[in-house]
């Protein structure tokens, strides 16, 4: 199993400055790193899981304030 993360704003079409570290802890469970939501404002997270030739994504939104 692979996870990808990331995160943006979609208003002003722009990421984080920083790219996650992801481990992989086993059994599907994983740690994430270096988040860094450096702007308030509407942001999404997003998740992307490959297992094999299959994959899904999942995306939420989060409202950050001062």
């Amino acid at each position: 199993i692979k996870l990808e993360v990331n995160a943006g704003m979609k208003a002003l079409n722009h990421g984080m400055n920083v790219k996650p570290i992801i481990e992989d802890l086993g059994q599907g469970q994983f740690n994430v790193k270096g988040m860094m939501l450096h702007m308030p404002g509407e942001w999404f997270l997003g998740f992307k899981i490959h297992r094999g030739v299959m994959s899904d994504k999942a995306e939420i939104d989060l409202q950050i304030e001062h």
